[in-house]
C-alpha cells in the first residue's frame, strides 16, 4: 500500500474472535507493525500518539490476506492516519523515521 491510499481491509483473529483490520484500527493514529514486535507500543509527537498494533500479537492475520494487502514482510511498518489512509511505510520500525512522519501528518513539520 502505498502512502496516500485508502487502507484495505483483511480478516484477523483478535483475541480468539474473528474480525477485520479496519476494525481494529480505532479512532487515532496507528502503527501497523509486521514480523518482530517493537520494542515500543506507542510513538508520541507531543500530545498525538500512535500506538503500535502488531500482526503476530495484537492480531492474527487470516490465511496470508493481510500481508498480501500490505506486503508485509518483516519490519514493515505502517502509519496509518485515523481516517484510515497510509500515511507512510518503512521497512524497518525506527521511532527517529516515524515521529517526523507523524509530525508532516498532524502539518507540525519544520
Amino acid at each position: 500500500m502505498r502512502p496516500g491510499t485508502v487502507c484495505a481491509d483483511a480478516p484477523v483473529l483478535v483475541d480468539g474472535r474473528r474480525g477485520w483490520l479496519l476494525e481494529q484500527l480505532g479512532d487515532g493514529f496507528t502503527l501497523l507493525a509486521f514480523g518482530r514486535r517493537p520494542a515500543v507500543d506507542a510513538v508520541r509527537v507531543g500530545d498525538v500518539v500512535a500506538r503500535v498494533l502488531h500482526v503476530g500479537s495484537d492480531l492474527i492475520e487470516l490465511g496470508g490476506v493481510l500481508s498480501e494487502r500490505y506486503d508485509g514482510r518483516p519490519g514493515t511498518t505502517y502509519l496509518i492516519r485515523p481516517d484510515q489512509h497510509v500515511a507512510a511505510r518503512w521497512r524497518g520500525f525506527d521511532s527517529a523515521d516515524i515521529e517526523p512522519a507523524i509530525a508532516r501528518a498532524i502539518g507540525r513539520a519544520e
